[in-house]
């Protein structure tokens, strides 16, 4: 009787062991999962708002370019070259904020993988 009660309390050990383990899993798939659609969902708004600023420069700019053009039509050579000049300038500016934008987000998943990294440290690590 007294081998029947250790095998029975081993066995609840055990499943409560086995219950614990598969809800810490749950969590840490439904985090990543979450973290997921919000990376997505802000990938998308990101594409979506440079191109439709993009389109909107790009026409802006056109429309101011060819009118500058026409008023003043004595120096149009001149001020085509200072107009390449100054695109080619604010793009480098503003390749160089993106770069540096891009650079300091933070890095996609960084909960999960934190999460991750208190498991491991909570667990101890198998190296």
């Amino acid at each position: 009787m007294f081998m029947a009660a250790e095998k029975n309390n081993l066995v609840d050990a055990l499943h409560r062991l086995w219950v614990i383990f598969l809800e810490g899993l749950h969590q840490r798939i439904e985090l990543f999962a979450m973290e997921f659609g919000e990376e997505k969902r802000r990938f998308i708004g990101l594409l979506v708002a440079v191109l439709v600023a993009t389109m909107a420069v790009f026409f802006g700019f056109f429309m101011l370019n060819l009118a500058l053009l026409l008023l003043f039509w004595k120096f149009n050579i001149w001020l085509a070259f200072g107009f390449t000049g100054f695109y080619l300038l604010l793009a480098a500016v503003i390749a160089l904020r993106i770069r540096i934008k891009m650079k300091n987000s933070p890095k996609p998943f960084a909960a999960s993988m934190e999460e991750f990294k208190n498991d491991q440290e909570f667990f101890g690590s198998k190296k």
